[in-house]
C-alpha cells in the first residue's frame, strides 16, 4: 500500500489492524457442503454448547406421574406428546406452563387396492376423494389436534412438503366428483342413485377402520351424506387394527380400502418408495397394488439423482402424482403438543416435527436459567435442567440403542461428523466434529473430505487433567468398526459407504458408494467413538458401556436404572464459547485479542513516527537544496559605470540608471 501524504490511508490502515485481533477469534466455522443446496449460516444454531451445568433426566413411565411432576416443578417438561385432555388439564395452570404445538410428521391416509375392480380407475378414486369434506372429517377426528393434508408429506417436512397440489380435496365438491365418474363410464343404471361399474356390475366401497379408535366411527359417518350425494354407495368396516395390518400387508390384498397411521420418524422423503410399483419397491410394501411406471421413473430419480434440485422436484412431481391418481387417499396429520415450565428456564427450542419432545435434541443445549432481571436471560448460566425419560433407558451403548429415549440422553455425550440436524433447516446438522466439507467426485460415487476441529476432547472425569484429542485415527476406526461388525442399526446406511480413511491428523475421506444426493445424510452422522476403548471391545452388540465416553455437549456422570440418568455440561467441548462463563471470569480469547491488539497498535504508532520523522528529514533536504539554488541564481556584481553593487539579475543599475553592462 503506498500512502503517500494521505492521512486517511494510514488511519484506514491503524484502523484494519486494531480491529483483525478482535474479528479472527470471534470467527464462526460453520459446517459447509460444496452441494447444492448449501447449508445457510446460522449463529443460532451453530451452537457454543449448553448453558446449564447439569442434566437430571427422570424416569417417569405413567402420564398421570409427568404431569404431576411438571406442575410441581420438579420436571421442567414433558418430553412425551399431550392429548387433548393433557392440554385441556394444565391450560388451567396460566402462564407458569406453556404447551407448544407443532405439526408432527405423522400421516392419515387410506389406502385403496388399485388392483381391485373397479377401483382399479383414478377417476374414481378422485370422486372419492372430491366428495369428501376433510376439514369436517379431521376436526371429528381429531378436534384441534390434527389438520386436513392433500400431501404425502407434513408441511413440518420443510422443503419437501409440496403445498402447491391440485387437485385440492379438502372441501366437499360433489359436482366435480360426479364429472370424475361419469367421464370413466360410471352411471346410475338402476336409479337407486348410486352409480355402477362400468361394466354393469353394483358397486360397494368398503374401506376399513381401527375399531380401537372410535372417532373413525364418527368421522366417517360425516361422509356418509357427500359420498351419498356423489352417488358412490361406501360401507366402512370396523376391524381390529392387527387384523386390519394382516389384511393389507398379506399378498394376496383382499381389501378394498383401509385407514392406516404412517408415522414417519424424520423428515426426509425416501418412505415415499414404500407406495411405488414391484419394479423398485418390495412387493410386500406395495400395500396399494399400484402400478404407475411414470412414478417409478419419479423415485427412480430421487433415489439416485446427486443433483439437489432434481431431487427436490421429482419429490414434489411424486406428490403431485400420488394426489392426481389418489392411489394413497391423505387426510390429514396431527399435531406434536408438548408442555414445560416457564418460571426457571428460558430458551426452549421447538423443532418442527418434534415440538420439544425427547426426539428433540435441541432443548437441553439450549435452554438457561432466567436471569431475574440482570440482563434479560438472555444467556445466564448455571443450574440444574430436570428433563424427564418417559421409559428407561434401554442401552448405554450408542451402537445398540434404538429407543427415542435411550437416543435422547446419548446423544447428548456423543456426536458425528457433521452433528445433529438445525430444527429450522431439517436438511443438513451444523454441530458436529467437522467445520469444514467439501465435496469432489470419484470414480467410486462422491468423495467427501471432513476437516475436524482441532479442539476436540474426549470426556474424562477430571477436566483440569490434560485432554485426549479427537482425531481422524477415531474417525476412521469408527467407520470401519461399524463396516467390520455389520452393526444392525446401521444397515440401511453402510451400502452407501465405499472407504473411510485419515489423510492427517484432523482430515478424514470418506467415499461413497454411487453419487446419489442421499449419500450425505446417509454416512455423516455415524457416531463417533473413542478408539482407545472401543478397538478393545470385541463384541459391540453386547457391551454394556458401563461409562459412556464421548466428546458431545455433556459428560456422563452416573445413571440409577429406572430412575434418572445425570450428566454434567463438558467444559472444554469442541466450539468456542463465545459468552461469559458462569464464573465471571474474563474469556481469554477476548484477552488475547486485546493484547494483540495494542501491541499492534504500538507497533504501528511507533512505524509511523519513524516513518513521519524521515519525511521531514527529505523535507528539510529539498529545502537546503533549492536554497542554494537560489543563492547561484542571484550572485552580487558591480555596475561598470559607477561601481554600484547590483544583483546579476538586474538589467540596469539602481544609482545611475544605466545599462549595467
Amino acid at each position: 500500500m503506498v500512502l503517500g501524504n494521505n492521512p486517511t490511508r494510514l488511519w484506514a490502515l491503524i484502523l484494519l489492524f486494531t480491529f483483525v485481533p478482535f474479528v479472527v477469534p470471534l470467527e464462526r466455522h460453520d459446517a459447509l457442503l460444496n452441494q447444492s443446496p448449501t447449508p445457510s449460516k446460522s449463529f443460532k444454531w451453530n451452537s457454543n454448547g449448553p448453558y446449564v451445568n447439569k442434566v437430571l433426566f427422570d424416569v417417569i413411565s405413567e402420564r398421570s406421574e409427568q404431569l404431576d411432576a411438571l406442575t410441581s416443578g420438579s420436571i421442567e417438561h414433558v418430553t412425551t406428546s399431550l392429548s387433548a385432555g393433557d392440554v385441556s388439564y394444565l391450560s388451567s395452570y396460566g402462564s407458569t406452563i406453556e404447551v407448544t404445538q407443532t405439526e408432527s410428521f405423522d400421516l392419515v391416509f387410506m389406502a385403496i387396492n388399485c388392483q381391485r375392480y373397479p377401483w382399479i380407475f383414478p377417476e374414481f378414486r378422485r370422486a372419492l376423494a372430491l366428495a369428501m369434506d376433510k376439514n369436517e372429517l379431521a376436526s371429528i377426528m381429531w378436534g384441534d389436534l390434527g389438520f386436513a393434508l392433500d400431501a404425502t408429506m407434513s408441511p413440518s417436512c420443510g422443503v419437501w412438503h409440496n403445498d402447491a397440489l391440485t387437485p385440492s380435496y379438502n372441501d366437499s365438491q360433489v359436482a366435480a366428483a360426479q364429472a370424475e365418474l361419469a367421464s370413466a363410464g360410471f352411471f346410475d343404471l338402476e336409479g337407486d342413485g348410486y352409480v355402477e361399474a362400468p361394466n354393469g356390475d353394483q358397486i360397494n366401497f368398503r374401506p376399513m377402520y381401527p375399531i380401537e379408535v372410535p372417532q373413525w366411527a364418527a368421522a366417517l359417518s360425516s361422509q356418509q351424506p357427500y359420498w351419498d350425494a356423489a352417488g358412490i354407495r361406501v360401507t366402512p368396516m370396523p376391524v381390529a387394527l392387527n387384523t386390519l395390518l394382516d389384511i393389507v400387508h398379506t399378498i394376496p390384498r383382499n381389501y378394498d380400502g383401509a385407514f392406516i397411521t404412517e408415522s414417519l420418524s424424520q423428515p426426509f422423503p425416501l418412505f415415499l418408495q414404500n407406495f411405488v410399483t414391484i419394479q423398485i419397491a418390495n412387493p410386500d410394501g406395495n400395500i396399494l397394488n399400484w402400478q404407475n411406471s411414470y412414478y417409478d421413473t419419479i423415485i427412480e430419480q430421487m433415489l439416485t439423482s446427486s443433483d439437489s434440485s432434481t431431487v427436490h422436484a421429482a419429490v414434489h412431481e411424486a406428490q403431485q402424482i400420488i394426489n392426481t391418481d389418489v392411489s394413497l387417499l391423505v387426510i390429514g396429520g396431527t399435531y406434536e403438543f408438548n408442555a414445560h415450565r416457564t418460571d426457571d428456564f428460558a430458551g426452549w427450542i421447538t423443532s418442527p416435527g418434534y415440538g420439544i419432545s425427547a426426539l428433540n435434541h435441541w432443548t437441553p443445549r439450549k435452554v438457561h436459567l432466567l436471569n431475574e432481571g440482570i440482563d434479560g436471560g438472555s444467556d445466564h448460566t448455571g443450574g440444574i435442567f430436570n428433563s424427564m425419560l418417559g421409559s428407561a433407558v434401554d442401552s448405554q451403548n450408542p451402537l445398540t440403542s434404538t429407543s427415542e429415549f435411550g437416543q435422547y440422553v446419548l446423544s447428548q455425550v456423543y456426536t458425528s461428523l457433521m452433528g445433529d440436524t438445525n430444527p429450522y433447516n431439517n436438511a443438513y446438522g451444523y454441530n458436529g466434529l467437522a467445520n469444514l466439507v467439501t465435496l469432489e467426485s470419484h470414480p467410486n460415487g462422491l468423495k467427501y473430505t471432513f476437516h475436524l476441529f482441532q479442539n476436540a476432547s474426549w470426556h474424562n472425569d477430571d477436566e483440569t487433567a490434560p485432554q485426549t484429542s479427537v482425531t481422524a485415527d477415531d474417525v476412521e476406526f469408527s467407520y470401519n468398526y461399524i463396516i467390520d461388525n455389520n452393526i444392525p442399526l446401521y444397515q440401511t446406511q453402510i451400502p452407501y459407504l465405499n472407504a473411510c480413511y485419515k489423510l492427517d491428523e484432523w482430515t478424514v475421506e470418506i467415499i461413497t458408494n454411487g453419487d446419489s444426493y442421499w449419500a450425505f445424510n446417509q454416512i455423516c452422522d455415524w457416531v463417533i467413538l473413542p478408539s482407545q476403548i472401543w478397538s478393545g471391545i470385541v463384541s459391540p452388540v453386547t457391551f454394556i458401556n458401563p461409562q459412556p465416553l464421548g466428546c458431545g455437549f455433556f459428560r456422563w456422570e452416573n445413571r440409577v436404572e429406572g430412575e434418572y440418568v445425570l450428566l454434567n455440561y463438558w467444559e472444554h467441548y469442541h466450539k468456542p464459547i463465545y459468552r461469559t462463563p458462569a464464573s465471571g471470569r474474563f474469556p481469554i480469547e477476548l484477552l488475547i485479542s486485546v493484547v494483540i491488539g495494542v501491541v499492534v497498535v504500538l507497533i504501528l504508532v511507533i512505524s509511523c513516527y519513524f516513518w513521519m520523522r524521515r519525511s521531514n528529514k527529505t523535507k528539510d533536504a529539498i529545502d537546503r537544496a533549492r536554497e542554494d539554488d537560489t543563492v547561484e541564481e542571484t550572485q552580487i556584481v558591480y555596475c561598470m559605470h559607477c561601481g554600484a553593487q547590483l544583483v546579476k539579475t538586474d538589467d540596469y543599475c539602481s544609482s545611475c540608471g544605466r545599462i549595467k553592462d
